[in-house]
């Protein structure tokens, strides 16, 4: 696991809401992003609350004072994201991604792509 500068940020409601659910269990660690293959446009994310950091992590202590872990191959794609939580009830809760990286999202949210590196 490496410690680095922080490679996305949360809103306040983001951090209050990650926060409260780190607190649940004494034996979570922190809050972990990844992204994987999926969907109709390329890839969707993957955020989680962790007991255990995966071999090869990448991690910092977040503004907000929890700890947050980044699946290393998923840098690059998520780098400079800003997590917020829309809250508008008790049936419509949504962890909201803005990153700046999407080159285009499917209709229904849940997949996006990125500009290919050259």
């Amino acid at each position: 696991m490496k410690k680095e500068k922080p490679i996305i940020s949360f809103t306040d409601t983001a951090a209050v809401h990650i926060k409260k659910a780190i607190a649940e269990n004494p034996a979570n660690i922190g809050f972990r992003l990844a992204v994987k293959k999926s969907g109709c446009t390329g890839f969707a994310y993957m955020p989680d609350i962790i007991r255990e950091a995966h071999e090869g992590d990448i991690y910092f202590l977040d503004e907000h004072g929890f700890s947050v872990y980044i699946d290393p191959t998923s840098i690059d794609i998520i780098k400079n994201t800003r997590l917020d939580f829309i809250d508008k009830g008790p049936f419509e809760k949504q962890m909201v991604f803005n990153n700046p990286n999407v080159k285009e999202q499917c209709g229904c949210g849940e997949s996006f792509s990125v500009e290919e590196k050259k």
